[in-house]
């Protein structure tokens, strides 16, 4: 998975990709210079979720979704930030970046990068468990 956000987002180094077996779950990591890539905060991400998060919430099976507070502290749904966030997921997920045929399939308990014909099994059973 670390070739895949390699790839897709343009970045060499500056971030991990980790899965914690026990938890069942995937993190995703990067420095102030990843974080920073324009990959990562428009051509993938928006101003509200990273490509970097992005990636994070499709391997952990997650739909991202924007909030804003209200002035009791209250969250709202930002209905607008909440579609561009899902938006970039779908292209993400789809791998659509020029053709490349780069994708994270996700509902069959797999992530994959088809570029780098690696296959990661996530335990279905532990993802459940999270």
């Amino acid at each position: 998975m670390k070739q895949f956000t390699h790839e897709l987002l343009g970045i060499s180094s500056g971030f991990e990709v980790n899965h914690i077996h026990l938890l069942g779950s995937w993190h995703v990591t990067g420095d102030w210079e990843a974080k920073g890539a324009t990959a990562n905060t428009t051509d993938w991400g928006t101003n509200r979720y990273s490509g970097l998060e992005l990636i994070e919430e499709t391997l952990n099976l997650k739909t991202p979704t924007v909030y804003d507070y209200t002035k009791d502290r209250k969250p709202v749904v930002n209905a607008q930030a909440t579609e561009a966030a899902r938006e970039k997921q779908e292209r993400i997920k789809d791998g659509s970046r020029n053709g490349s045929g780069r994708m994270i399939q996700e509902g069959s308990g797999f992530a994959a990068s088809t570029t780098t014909r690696s296959i990661i099994r996530v335990s279905a059973r532990l993802t459940a468990s999270t």
